[in-house]
């Protein structure tokens, strides 16, 4: 039983939220292949050491075996036969009952003691700020002892003892980590919170639907997480309007873009806010590879691919003189030399293999004033 600091009582088949969750973006999963993997992690790993986790989720993935959060030692947080807690590869669950939890989103606070095997007496849940009777499920045996690693696995896992995948199907929304004890007061007062400026923070990870590529750990730390799943796709497309020696690359604006990235050829040519931009020089006949990725201040999308050919090259001559002139000379009956000027001379050869050219300047008969 808990109580919010508005008075309101809970219990883990009543669910309500004390402060309306502001969900307004997210990253889905799509229970396949989805999922994140942060290395780097700093948990306090001391024995004894309490380390608290938190994120905000939907699982709209039934009453089926899924795993939120993984360590690299098995060690995992998931949905297991109508259960929801820590499982140590063990087959228990140290948690609460899920059926309150399902189809909706709801906010999770996690307090994890290291170093020891879990229990309900060791192991705090909160739900939408409010402490929950944590309880122990299932298992056949007794858990292993839980472990913190510095790498996580989020919103994917697979049992060590029956090769078998847990990948959570639903949505997940601002990961947190802590190296220490986050007290109910703390966890209640500030579940819609985007404060990072704190030493226990160790991690903050503020997922967003199109952060599907990188999603940026905005702690002082920056353990920017990879994204991968075949569910992810680029939001933008390329477009492009090629001559013989230059070109307009665009690509769709997007909203949550603070700037874009175009790379040809693997090389980055243009890093900043607009959407299009101006290739010159490049050379006739030839196909260039073009991709284009936004950036946020909370990650970066999956890029767009696409090769565009510039035309066929060209001899022309741009511009030609019409006029020489020669600086004044007075004419006396000796030899003079007078030095004069031509208009420059313009000549364009795109053509991807040159066969050299020669220029033939002729002039008309010179006239004195």
């Amino acid at each position: 039983m808990g109580v919010d600091n508005q008075g309101n009582t809970s219990d883990v088949t009543h669910l309500y939220n004390p402060k309306p969750l502001n969900i307004s973006e997210s990253l889905s999963f799509n229970g396949n292949d989805s999922k994140i993997d942060i290395d780097n992690i700093p948990f306090n790993t001391s024995q004894g050491s309490r380390n608290t986790i938190e994120f905000s989720f939907k699982y709209t993935g039934g009453n089926k075996n899924k795993s939120l959060i993984e360590w690299a030692n098995s060690n995992r947080i998931m949905f297991m036969s109508g259960h929801f807690g820590l499982n140590t590869d063990a087959g228990e669950i140290i948690g609460i009952p899920s059926t309150a939890l399902l189809d909706k989103w709801v906010s999770i606070s996690i307090v994890l003691t290291n170093g020891v095997q879990p229990t309900p007496e060791n192991t705090k849940f909160y739900v939408n700020g409010v402490e929950q009777e944590t309880q122990a499920f299932l298992g056949k045996k007794e858990p292993k002892v839980f472990n913190t690693s510095p790498t996580l696995k989020v919103g994917n896992g697979k049992s060590t003892s029956t090769n078998t995948y847990y990948a959570f199907q639903g949505e997940i929304k601002n990961l947190k980590i802590w190296n220490t004890e986050r007290t109910s007061s703390q966890i209640i007062n500030n579940i819609d919170d985007s404060t990072t400026e704190s030493e226990s923070l160790v991690g903050y990870w503020e997922l967003r639907e199109h952060t599907n590529h990188k999603v940026y750990d905005l702690s002082i730390l920056n353990n920017n997480g990879i994204v991968s799943g075949s569910d992810f796709s680029s939001p933008f497309s390329l477009n492009a309007a090629m001559t013989d020696i230059d070109g307009d690359i665009s690509w769709n604006k997007q909203n949550w873009a603070s700037k874009y990235v175009l790379k040809r050829d693997n090389a980055t040519v243009y890093e900043g806010e607009e959407h299009d931009f101006k290739e010159q020089y490049l050379e006739s006949e030839t196909e260039y590879a073009y991709s284009v990725y936004g950036l946020s201040k909370f990650g970066e999308s999956l890029s767009t691919s696409k090769t565009f050919s510039t035309g066929l090259g060209d001899l022309e001559l741009l511009s030609v003189p019409t006029s020489i002139s020669f600086n004044d000379t007075i004419l006396d009956g000796t030899n003079k030399v007078s030095k004069g000027n031509i208009e420059p001379i313009y000549i364009k050869d795109s053509r991807k293999i040159s066969e050299g050219w020669r220029l033939m300047i002729s002039s008309s008969p010179l006239t004195s004033k």
